[in-house]
Formats: structure tokens, sequence, C-alpha cells
């Protein structure tokens, strides 16, 4: 339907006018029509307006802010398990500095 070719004006009008009145405005009414349909399916698709492209936009504006907002939070809990596992070990390294100083003594 893309390569529809155009019939010739000049002769289309001419085989119009040889035509009773009446026939004239018919052929005139089915050539508007056909006119009119191949207007139509050529038509662009419509896209989004803009209003729904803004609204989008600020969605996901505020969604990276609650994103970034929520990996700081993360970030932080991680920092003080950090510490908390810091803190473990060197507990660890001194039970196991005092066992075995214990050990060496007993021995």
């Amino acid at each position: 339907m893309e390569n529809i070719p155009l019939p010739d004006v000049g002769s289309t009008l001419t085989h119009i006018a040889g035509l009773s009145p009446t026939a004239q405005l018919a052929a005139i009414a089915a050539l508007t029509v056909v006119f009119g349909l191949l207007v139509w399916t050529r038509r662009p698709i419509p896209g989004p307006d803009a209003g729904t492209v803004v609204k989008a936009l600020e969605l996901t504006a505020q969604s990276q802010a609650e994103t970034a907002a929520s990996m700081a939070t993360i970030a932080r809990t991680v920092e003080g398990v950090a510490e908390d596992v810091r803190a473990v070990a060197e507990d660890l390294r001194s039970l196991t500095h005092a066992v075995l100083t214990e050990r060496k003594e007993v021995a």
C-alpha cells in the first residue's frame, strides 16, 4: 500500500466532465473519499504529548532521588557492620593473644 500510483488528474477531470451532473457529483464524492482515506492512512502515528513526557521525566527524577537516598542508608548500615566486624576481630586477636600467653605460662 506504500507504492500506490496516483492517477493522472487531467485525464480524470476530462472523464468526469463528460458525465451527467449527478454522476459528476457522485464521482467527486468518491474521489474525495478515496483521497481522504489515502491521506488518513499515511498520517504519522501520534506519540505521547508533552505533558506525559514531562510527567514521566519528573517521576524518573523522583525515583532516582529515592534510590540515591536508599543507597546512602545502605552504605551507612554497611559501614556500621564493618566497624562491628573490626571490633570483633580486634577482640578475637586480643583473646587469642591472651590464650596463647596463658598456655606459654602453663607449659
